[in-house]
């Protein structure tokens, strides 16, 4: 998932790469469906004026694990 954090990260977000590798890297990330919902939403809340880090983890699910 590092590695489509480097592919997929627009550079308007990029000031964000080291939070998302830092959540890939504790698990807090942990499936690309995530991943590539928290890139949007970064960009989305970008555009608007910015970001909340608290309001992103809870948005975005970080830490939060999904079992069948």
């Amino acid at each position: 998932m590092l590695y489509s954090i480097a592919t997929k990260l627009p550079e308007t977000v990029s000031a964000y790469r080291q939070v998302l590798a830092k959540h890939v890297g504790s698990g807090g990330i942990s499936n690309a469906s995530q991943l590539d919902f928290s890139i949007e939403y970064l960009k989305n809340k970008q555009l608007k004026g910015g970001v909340d880090l608290e309001e992103f983890a809870k948005d975005c699910g970080v830490g939060v694990k999904l079992t069948q």
